[in-house]
């Protein structure tokens, strides 16, 4: 950062309308910037919209109030003025960094209109820190009523200490806190305790690796500095893993050492996550990963839903003959995958919606949400697609009119006949996590998506989403299914 400036505009009486109209272009041309890269619609596009808004009510009003009279304009112009010309140095501030910044004229704050009046503020303060004063002085009471007291030191560092535990007060909080370890360990999900024991293979088969390079066989409790930044060195050049991965897996390994009761250093996490810095800036090791999964979109939508029954055998994988998918679960697979984008719902919520919650109305439906995760419930209104391939509505009423009665919560599709083990024709409830992972390989599709939630689709801006799909064309065909939708 260069050197703070001295102080070029000292008081508002200074102030220019040209000087306004540079601060007033350099703002809009960082908003213009950043708005390009958001886009023209999500909750991020309507700040930036706001915020133009507030920077040309700040010029409007300075050019209002800078064209009057200075020797006669009121206390009230005055201090208008400094606010507002504040608000535009404070919107142009956070872009210092930026060549074209005036730091002359735009880095120091004006505070006052001019030296009279900043003279009158000084005394204002005194006056008051004054009259502070006086008032505490007069609420002090006099030295004979204080209470004399006197100060007990502490016991001397050599001296006697709390008393320790007998064996059997010792037995029995270390039980306690063996169990706390276990409880705790238990509470977490199972795909983290699944991650977690990965994660304790790998540290183990890098022992064993090292044990062949030294000649020397350590103990999996060695959790060090020079043990941790070995592992990812040894992730990222033997295993080529993704810098996100290794960060995952670093944690991993601390978790379980400290749950086999290894005291791991902090400085070696800190210096393990070090090494692992300039490999998370390198694009060549980042896009190793699966990365980000791109938002769904009606177009992912539609390909999906228009996609044929048959499922041809994968090239890789024990499933040898077709899978023709039934028609029932097809129907069910629709109805949920456009409901979940109409009530731009989370997977834990779609995985929650009841029949009951359903009501079909004139407008289309009317979708009781219920509350999941601590989130308050909701209820949403979907109204009918142009598209009847992406029509939630219709998409629901042919499900349902195609279904079996059904009582209870979830959303169940019956199968008649088919392959066993389909978790959408069976008798019980689908969990929705699964249904994007399926949708987007369905049958007769001949790359497999890599879709978040619906959720952020309705919000991403088109032409952004269509720029990031291009850019992700040549590895769409390596990625995996995951949680609602196909994660890579």
């Amino acid at each position: 950062m260069p050197k703070k400036p001295a102080r070029v505009l000292r008081y508002a009486e200074q102030l220019t309308y040209e000087n306004v109209l540079d601060l007033e272009a350099f703002c809009y041309q960082q908003l213009e910037r950043l708005q390009d890269q958001v886009g023209e619609t999500g909750e991020l596009s309507f700040a930036m919209r706001a915020l133009g808004r507030y920077v040309s009510t700040s010029v409007v009003m300075l050019e209002y109030l800078l064209k009057t009279d200075p020797a006669e304009r009121t206390e009230w112009e005055k201090a208008a003025i400094v606010c507002e010309w504040q608000h535009l140095r404070a919107t142009a501030h956070p872009f210092n960094h930026r060549e074209d910044f005036d730091w002359d004229y735009w880095w120091n704050p004006l505070e006052h209109y001019d030296a009279t009046g900043e003279a009158a503020f000084r005394a204002r303060i005194a006056a008051a820190a004054k009259e502070v004063g006086r008032s505490c002085s007069a609420h002090l009471q006099p030295y004979e009523d204080h209470v004399t007291a006197e100060l007990v030191g502490l016991p001397a560092p050599g001296g006697a200490g709390p008393a320790p535990y007998d064996s059997a007060t010792a037995a029995v909080l270390a039980a306690l806190d063996q169990g706390a370890e276990e409880h705790l360990a238990d509470a977490r999900p199972k795909k983290t305790r699944t991650s977690y024991a990965r994660d304790w293979e790998l540290w183990a088969e890098f022992h064993r690796w090292l044990a062949g390079q030294t000649g020397h066989a350590l103990p999996l409790t060695a959790v060090t500095k020079g043990t941790l930044v070995a592992l990812v060195v040894w992730l990222d050049e033997m295993k080529k893993a993704a810098p996100s991965t290794i960060d995952r897996r670093i944690t991993g390994v601390t978790v379980t050492a400290r749950r086999h009761g290894t005291e791991v250093p902090k400085q070696a996490t800190k210096a393990a996550r070090e090494a692992l810095k300039p490999m998370k800036l390198d694009p060549a090791r980042i896009v190793r990963g699966r990365g980000k999964a791109i938002a769904a979109t009606p177009a992912h939508l539609k390909a999906m839903n228009t996609a044929t029954a048959a499922r041809p055998p994968p090239a890789v994988g024990r499933r040898r003959g077709t899978q023709e998918l039934p028609e029932l679960a097809r129907l069910r697979d629709r109805a949920l995958a456009t409901l979940a984008f109409g009530i731009a719902g989370r997977s834990e919520e779609v995985s929650s919606l009841d029949t009951e919650g359903i009501t079909q109305v004139a407008e289309g439906l009317e979708v009781h949400v219920p509350s999941v995760k601590g989130r308050p419930p909701r209820d949403v209104a979907v109204a009918y697609g142009e598209n009847p391939d992406t029509c939630p509505v219709r998409c629901w009423l042919a499900w349902k009119g195609s279904r079996r009665p059904h009582r209870g919560p979830g959303l169940p599709a019956r199968r008649p006949e088919g392959p066993p083990r389909h978790p959408a024709a069976g008798t019980r409830r689908l969990p929705s996590r699964h249904l994007p992972g399926r949708r987007a390989c369905r049958p007769g599709r001949e790359t497999h998506w890599a879709l978040r939630t619906p959720r952020p689709g309705q919000h991403r801006p088109q032409a952004g989403q269509a720029r990031r799909e291009a850019s992700q064309a040549g590895r769409l065909g390596r990625q995996q299914p995951g949680l609602l939708g196909v994660r890579r």
